[in-house]
């Protein structure tokens, strides 16, 4: 069986493996004509089902919930949600967008069935035989569509307490907007909702419509219970877990029956002796929700004991930072010696402070695993070899180790025998824990650590000892589901979010306001020096003048004034007076640290650490805020507002942040208030415009889409502000058959004065040649063509003058007319579509499954260069810009060691350099991080595109910008399509140089404020061409 995790991955369908289970992300499965085993698919999401060119399918059986195809005598049986599944035609398995796509039921239609409804039995293809590209299967054309009406409905999770609202959303196909669903709730009484047990929904005009459920939180105990919405017309239901919240929390938690939103056949019961705060319990519960997601078949009973009983207690042990815990089995079974009975004994003097730095959660896990066996009935099952090299050496766990470590295992003489396991630090750490100095950040070394993650290598241990877990011997390197994916006091809130998201929370927590644009880029800076932990930034914080005005107490902290301070915090971050039990945890925390009491925590890091600790809706409400204040430093930015000497930008940045709480509408109402406040600033005044036209020598003969300077005949531009703006072409066919670009400026030249001599422009108005400022493109051939200068338009008297286009004698503007990039001067910056915004229609633009490496060339300090490609075969399957990174090191590192690249060289990703691209419906993608190389030694380099696999590399993989380091430069990208075009402009204002980008789509205009530095500055337009 194999698992796979919340990425974006892409599966081929051998029959090597007999199961997928999908755990989330938008993943990809190639059926392939060799399937050599029956194969079962399980996955709830938006993914993609390649049927490839040639593909012969003999049978196919059609469900509500599923289908079933039969290739060489072998089965795909794909079960879940198939209604959500993308079905393409004729996709290559390096290519699966090269076919037809097809929904569910356009898919049954080809296979000339259709889908049944819910419940009603199969129905059989009449239609089968070889799958071709245009959408058809077996002889002859594929049948027209009928539209058909479509039904998906999902829940927006996967639980809710009583009290809460549970949201469902519908999304139909072919239904007329304004109709009305009737759908009835099952599973609950009418008691349990304040509301009735059916409704209507009315499709809007999205095709979508909501469907919320206000639970009732009552004094009746009655487990969890099962919400179920049905649409009355057969097409679609869905379920949401009310969990029981009425009655006071008893001595025990039992895992995997919904909590933390795990169902599993593995239940752990948690046996709390003594006193444990909100908190304390919390940990635990997600813990063992956590190892209820990992070990998922349940073992025979022993007794009144289902799977495991594990009694847990918090108690005096010896002190600060030394045994943190420990844990083991009491009661085996019989024959398998797994546990029946265990205990966990936790240090008192610890458990406060690690759930202040977020990681008792881990702790707990870690001793619970002990409690299940780990490291404690190895000897019992004979799975630990005696002697000092101690091995663990379950078959699973070796096969894991040598997967997962593989380059620590390849220098390990004994890899194929054993896992390392730890022979230091005496009984209670030694023959029981990982080796620590191998594999330093794993969960079960014998020293824990706030970046300790989940190998497959533990879990695969766990198999070994006899549980029924997630791991598949046949992806031994597989990603385990990791504990800090859990909504709860394990997670580290701030440390999950980008580096730009960590400076805003900050800022809110500590100054109460959105961030300005240059304190913004400082902090960013800060935060991403690794040398600088988040810990240091908000103690820096807590020291501010700023921060000191908004919390007196930190200027001179006393335990009196604790409880006033926690008010004053929670009312600022969340909107609420800290509750009686977040007083009980957090007042003898801030006291211990008032007191300097040993293993507690600095004073500083105290709003940070409740932020950390934030769940439910504090958490949704300091996420809102977040959206909020990074708008706003956003706008502020596009406007270039003086923050330091504007009192009203000051109180703005204040007064923005108050309203906003968990309700998602709060952001727009915030939002509207930005827009209306930044709408009387006026930039400053743009008066040089570059345009950059492709020479014949670099023109992409294969692409129509790129232009090439002898169908152009002139340039568009807007000059005025507002109603006196005057859209303006200076063009003239000469320009048309000019051949060089000198020769384009000159053919201008005449027409230019003749505006100017009708007062159309201003006098003194020039369009000049200049080659200092230039940039560059890839020819079909993949190499870099030569540097390409800019044709530069200034303004007589400074007069705001914007870029509009190109003009063209008797053919409309084609797409990416006008393109550019910043240039630093001292690193490079690679672009790599997440497969989230890839472009399905364009086969010219990177995705992330089929690019291994990228290629520069480096100039060394005597002028010599040399092309270099740093790639990787595991980069096309990192499914991550950060996987893909991590791909590349070890060659990196090995073209340094050989004297290729400079020492000092490094390849990083970094999260507040964005791009972006559109994807096929016209939106903007989410934004690109950068992927960054930067030179070591004093050398430079140029960027010259990425590699792939057995194929050349296609035309504009690499794409991004240069600059000047003297002047900014605006560039511009144009896409066009059809006859009605308007103009989105788009900026990346992280950059000092501030690029620009054009899109020309058909719908309205998107019009977003675009700032450059140095005095350039661009402000939103629309036009049609």
């Amino acid at each position: 069986m194999a698992t796979l995790g919340t990425g974006n991955d892409n599966i081929n369908i051998d029959g090597a493996t007999s199961s997928f289970i999908d755990f989330g992300g938008t993943d990809t499965y190639t059926i392939l004509n060799s399937l050599s085993g029956d194969v079962t698919l399980t996955d709830n999401q938006f993914s993609t089902i390649n049927l490839p060119t040639g593909l012969t399918i003999t049978d196919a059986l059609f469900l509500s919930d599923g289908v079933q195809f039969t290739i060489n005598g072998n089965t795909v049986t794909l079960i879940g949600n198939p209604a959500l599944y993308t079905f393409v035609f004729g996709g290559t398995p390096l290519d699966p967008t090269a076919g037809t796509p097809q929904t569910f039921f356009e898919t049954a239609t080809a296979f000339g069935t259709s889908v049944p409804g819910p419940g009603a039995g199969p129905n059989s293809a009449s239609n089968v035989g070889e799958v071709r590209e245009d959408g058809s299967v077996g002889v002859g054309p594929m049948p027209p569509v009928e539209p058909q009406e479509t039904y998906v409905l999902t829940a927006d999770t996967a639980s809710v307490s009583e009290g809460a609202t549970a949201t469902f959303t519908l999304i139909t196909t072919n239904v007329d907007p304004g109709t009305d669903i009737a759908y009835t709730l099952t599973g609950i009484s009418a008691a349990d909702i304040s509301g009735p047990l059916t409704g209507i929904a009315t499709v809007g005009a999205g095709g979508t419509a909501n469907i919320t459920v206000q639970t009732v939180a009552d004094a009746l105990t009655e487990g969890v219970e099962t919400l179920t919405v049905s649409l009355d017309n057969g097409e679609a239901t869905a379920n949401i877990s009310v969990l029981d919240t009425s009655v006071t929390p008893g001595n025990s938690y039992v895992s995997g029956l919904g909590g933390n939103g795990v169902v599993s056949a593995f239940n752990i019961e948690v046996v709390f002796e003594g006193t444990f705060s909100t908190a304390q319990r919390t940990a635990f519960e997600t813990a063992a929700d956590y190892l209820s997601s990992i070990i998922v078949g349940d073992i025979p009973d022993d007794g009144l004991v289902d799977d495991i009983r594990i009694t847990a207690q918090v108690e005096a042990i010896d002190g600060p930072f030394g045994t943190v815990g420990f844990a083991g089995p009491d009661d085996l079974r019989p024959g398998s010696f797994l546990p029946t009975t265990g205990t966990m004994i936790f240090d008192t003097a610890d458990v406060d402070r690690e759930l202040a730095d977020g990681t008792f959660a881990e702790t707990v896990a870690h001793e619970m695993l002990h409690a299940l066996g780990y490291g404690t009935i190895w000897e019992l099952l004979g799975l630990i070899t005696p002697g000092p090299d101690l091995r663990f050496t379950g078959e699973n766990a070796v096969a894991a180790y040598n997967a997962e470590f593989a380059s620590i295992a390849a220098t390990d003489a004994n890899s194929a025998f054993g896992v390392p396991v730890e022979t230091d630090f005496g009984p209670g750490t030694a023959g029981g824990h990982w080796d620590e100095d191998t594999f330093t950040d794993e969960l079960m070394t014998g020293f824990g650590g706030s970046a300790d993650f989940t190998s497959a290598m533990t879990v695969a241990s766990l198999e070994d000892l006899g549980y029924d877990t997630i791991f598949d011997i046949g992806m031994p390197s597989a990603t385990m589901p990791q504990l800090g994916n859990f909504s709860a006091i394990g997670d580290k809130l701030v440390a999950l979010l980008p580096t730009r998201e960590q400076v805003a929370i900050i800022y809110l927590g500590y100054y109460d306001r959105a961030a300005d644009p240059t304190g913004e880029d400082f902090w960013e800076n800060a935060v991403d020096n690794p040398a600088i932990s988040l810990s240091d930034v908000a103690i820096d914080f807590s020291t501010q003048p700023e921060t000191l005005s908004v919390y007196e107490f930190l200027d001179n902290p006393t335990t009196e004034g604790v409880s006033a301070f926690l008010s004053e915090v929670y009312l600022n971050l969340f909107n609420r007076p800290p509750a009686s039990v977040d007083l009980d945890f957090w007042n003898p925390v801030l006291i211990r640290a008032i007191n300097g009491e040993p293993g507690s925590i600095d004073i500083g890091e105290i709003i940070l650490a409740i932020i950390d600790n934030a769940d439910g809706t504090d958490r949704a409400t300091i996420l809102n805020k977040v959206t909020v204040a990074s708008a706003w430093t956003d706008a502020a930015r596009d406007v270039d507002i003086d923050y330091q000497n504007d009192s009203d930008a000051q109180n703005s940045a204040v007064a923005v942040i108050e309203p906003v709480t968990d309700d998602p509408t709060t952001i727009i109402a915030a939002r509207s208030t930005i827009d209306a406040f930044f709408s009387n600033y006026t930039s400053d005044i743009v008066s040089r415009l570059f345009y950059f036209l492709l020479d014949e020598d670099a023109e992409l003969v294969d692409n129509p889409n790129r232009l090439n300077n002898i169908d152009v005949d002139g340039i568009r531009f807007t000059i005025g502000e507002g109603a006196s703006a005057v859209d303006v072409e200076l063009s003239d066919i000469a320009a048309n058959v000019a051949g060089t670009h000198q020769g384009f400026v000159n053919a201008l030249q005449p027409r230019l004065q003749e505006l100017i001599a009708d007062g159309t422009l201003p006098a003194g108005t020039t369009l000049t040649l200049d080659p200092t400022v230039t940039d560059f493109t890839f020819p079909d051939d993949g190499t870099r063509s030569e540097d390409i200068p800019a044709i530069v338009l200034t303004s007589g008297d400074g007069t705001r003058i914007e870029a509009t286009g190109f003009t063209r004698i008797e053919e409309p503007i084609g797409e990416y007319d006008v393109y550019g990039r910043v240039l630093s001067d001292d690193k490079l910056f690679y672009f790599l579509l997440d497969e989230d915004a890839e472009l399905v229609g364009n086969p010219n633009r990177l995705n992330n499954i089929d690019i291994d490496g990228i290629r520069a060339t480096f100039i060394n300090a005597d002028g010599s260069t040399i092309d270099v490609k740093i790639e990787s075969p595991e980069a096309i399957l990192a499914g991550s810009h950060q996987g893909f990174v991590n791909a590349l090191q070890a060659p990196l590192q090995a073209l340094i060691a050989d004297g290729t690249l400079p020492s000092g060289t490094t390849l990083t990703l970094d999260p507040s350099i964005t791009d972006f691209t559109f994807i096929d419906d016209g939106s903007a993608s989410a934004d690109i991080p950068a992927i960054v190389l930067t030179p070591g030694e004093g050398s430079t380099a140029e960027a010259t595109g990425f590699s792939r696999l057995g194929e050349e590399v296609g035309e504009y993989d690499v794409y991004g910008r240069f600059n000047s380091v003297t002047e900014t430069f605006a560039f511009v990208e144009l896409e066009t399509s059809g006859t009605d075009n308007t103009l989105q402009i788009r900026n990346d204002p992280t950059m000092s140089h501030f690029p620009a980008y054009f899109s020309v789509n058909d719908a309205v205009a998107v019009q977003t404020p675009l700032v450059g530095g140095g005095g350039l500055d661009m402000n939103d337009t629309g036009f049609t061409l």
